[in-house]
């Protein structure tokens, strides 16, 4: 998950998928990790299979934050970051 946007936001509530620079969720399947975004979490669940790991749900949630702020920095999370977490 990566983002970058110029303009200031005033509440974390704004942190969503599809708005401000934010890319679409990724649904969960066979061969792909859930990841989405909102208000300011980033949610993530373990890609559908055999693993004990099934279904499986981690959250990212910002802290510290106050408005107003932007993007400027890019912020990223890769998705292995997050399935060695539930690992």
């Amino acid at each position: 998950v990566a983002w970058y946007s110029e303009k200031l936001l005033t509440s974390i509530e704004d942190v969503d998928e599809e708005t401000n620079g934010i890319a679409a969720g990724i649904q969960r399947s066979a061969t792909s990790h859930g990841v989405h975004v909102f208000d300011g979490e980033i949610r993530a669940t373990w890609q559908d299979g055999d693993s004990d790991l099934d279904g499986s749900n981690y959250t990212l949630t910002a802290q510290n934050i106050t408005p107003p702020f932007s993007g400027k920095k890019v912020v990223t999370a890769h998705s292995s970051v997050c399935a060695k977490a539930l690992a």
